[in-house]
């Protein structure tokens, strides 16, 4: 029987993750988003310049871990 890992983390870093996965939740089913929307999203991220998809591929990444 495999025993499951359980992990604790701060409100604060979960609340942070659970943004997250709204934003994301929103991108995959709104592909329209406008340049300017897109720029939000980035300058959320602080600064850290990652397109559409390496955002949504590292986001996804990070859920699997």
């Amino acid at each position: 029987m495999k025993m499951s890992t359980t992990i604790s983390i701060p409100k604060r870093e979960y609340d942070y993750l659970k943004r997250c996965e709204r934003i994301v939740k929103g991108i995959e089913e709104d592909e329209s988003l406008s340049e300017e929307e897109i720029s939000l999203i980035e300058a959320a991220k602080q600064s850290k310049s990652l397109s559409k998809g390496e955002f949504l591929s590292e986001f996804k990444e990070m859920q699997n871990a």
